[in-house]
């Protein structure tokens, strides 16, 4: 076996990968890997910011939520398919920093993480594929 059977598409996790949405149909999105430097960066930073709560489980589980609401446009660079809304950073932003269009928009940013799982891992995944794994 070699390396490159087994490698991901690291610049596919840093960059982003043009994705169909899973949940809307001729939504497409340009999404970065949970992997990528920007997104663990951007986590470190918010968890060293915060003081996460211990006490209960409920809480704990409120922190890791908000977590990933805060994080959500550091993943998405960019979406086609949108009429109301064409992408901006700040745009993405004011969509998770309001409440409203946070609880609105649930989907859509649940189909993101979904997607952003599997970016660059497509090579390794065909050739497993093709393998017969």
């Amino acid at each position: 076996m070699k390396l490159s059977q087994i490698a991901v598409d690291v610049q596919a996790e840093d960059e982003g990968e043009w994705r169909d949405h899973p949940y809307f149909e001729g939504v497409k999105v340009l999404v970065r890997s949970q992997e990528c430097d920007a997104y663990q960066r951007a986590q470190r930073e918010l968890l060293n910011g915060r003081q996460l709560r211990r006490t209960k489980l409920g809480d704990a589980t409120q922190d890791g939520k908000e977590i990933t609401r805060r994080l959500m446009p550091v993943l998405i660079r960019g979406w086609r398919g949108i009429d109301e809304a064409e992408y901006s950073e700040e745009t993405a932003k004011s969509w998770v920093e309001d409440d409203v269009l946070w609880k609105k928009s649930r989907l859509f940013w649940d189909g993101i993480v979904e997607l952003a799982q599997d970016v660059g891992e497509d090579e390794a995944e065909a050739h497993e594929e093709a393998l017969g794994n």
